[in-house]
């Protein structure tokens, strides 16, 4: 019997970056998409001295919807791959790896 073989692919990491003088006096930005079942808690971004908010990711290649949550509020990436509508009307922002 014959085992059928998985071939995977590889993982790359992918930075994402937030300019936090969009929005002054920020005080959380986490990272949500398709790739981390849109949950605020798994990918918080870290603030730089220089005001950057940034999160790196591990994903195989494809194309991911994402937003950024800043203090509660979904932003659009304005460095992303493109845009993809949503069911609520919006656009998610669009990342290809």
């Amino acid at each position: 019997m014959a085992t059928a073989t998985v071939l995977q692919q590889p993982l790359q990491r992918v930075m994402f970056r937030f300019d936090g003088r969009q929005a002054p006096g920020v005080r959380s930005v986490c990272l949500v998409g398709s790739f981390n079942r849109w949950d605020p808690t798994a990918n918080p971004m870290q603030c730089a001295d220089n005001g950057w908010w940034s999160a790196a990711v591990w994903l195989p290649p494809g194309e991911y919807d994402y937003l950024f949550i800043v203090d509660d509020v979904p932003w659009n990436d304005p460095f992303d791959d493109g845009r993809r509508a949503c069911e609520w009307g919006g656009e998610y922002s669009l990342r290809v790896v």
